[in-house]
């Protein structure tokens, strides 16, 4: 399974950068199988307006990475 963690700059990307070395062994615990973990680091995510573009942006950057599951990191307030 290909994980990718898709982070606004600053400190979603040093904790996506923390998450991306822990999280295999963590998924591994649950779920047996292969994971591979992946950043991507979107200088544009911090400045979408709505939960809705923020997910929208981490459902392109699946696809077009070819990921499995993207996981959205942000410090965009949820209204």
């Amino acid at each position: 399974m290909r994980v990718g963690l898709f982070a606004a700059p600053e400190l979603p990307a040093r904790i996506a950068v923390d998450l991306a070395e822990q999280l295999p062994e963590l998924l591994d615990r649950q779920h047996d199988g292969s994971w591979l973990v992946a950043l991507a680091d979107e200088p544009l995510l911090a400045r979408r307006e709505s939960v809705e573009a923020i997910l929208d942006a981490g459902c392109q950057a699946r696809s077009a990475e070819g990921w499995d599951v993207a996981i959205c990191l942000t410090d965009v307030p949820a209204a």
